[in-house]
């Protein structure tokens, strides 16, 4: 039998961020660290081809832009997890 990982182990091995649910279904596609980054990549998803300049982790220009295009999509946040 093997010895649990340590709770350190185990945080090191998960991600959080955000992703979109297009069409009722969460596109891992999407997910991305910070909710600008997933409606860019959202954006990617729907074939809108949107080139920015935009690094500001704080801003939310793309979140704006993709609530405009794309109503139906939602961002919501993500936690993934690397299990053995």
């Amino acid at each position: 039998m093997t010895q649990a990982k340590s709770l350190k182990d185990r945080l090191a091995t998960t991600a959080t961020g955000y992703g979109a649910v297009i069409d009722g279904v969460l596109n891992i596609r999407t997910v991305s660290d910070t909710r600008n980054a997933a409606a860019l990549n959202a954006l990617f998803v729907r074939e809108f081809r949107v080139q920015t300049a935009c690094f500001d982790t704080d801003c939310d220009c793309m979140v704006q832009l993709l609530t405009r295009l794309c109503p139906d999509m939602r961002l919501v946040p993500v936690t993934v997890g690397v299990t053995e």
